[in-house]
């Protein structure tokens, strides 16, 4: 049981969209910051942080983590 994304989309397609999402937010961070909004600019980045941690922990089979022979979870593979 998981969310309406993770229901819906295959694990490659969700790491692309979680990409798409952070760099739209990496570039209204950017403009924030042209623009002289640096306390916005540093919560846009935080967002955008926050998406890229999602690509990095989608689980490469289909909802289950790699775990290794002493049953610890090992790294996120990109």
């Amino acid at each position: 049981m998981g969310t309406l994304l993770t229901d819906a989309l295959p694990v490659k397609a969700r790491k692309f969209v979680y990409l798409v999402v952070a760099l739209a937010s990496l570039t209204v961070t950017a403009y924030q910051a042209a623009n002289g909004s640096w306390l916005t600019a540093a919560a846009s980045f935080t967002a955008s942080l926050a998406a890229e941690l999602a690509r990095a922990n989608a689980a490469d089979d289909e909802g289950q983590a790699d775990v290794n022979e002493a049953g610890e979870q090992s790294a996120p593979k990109c």
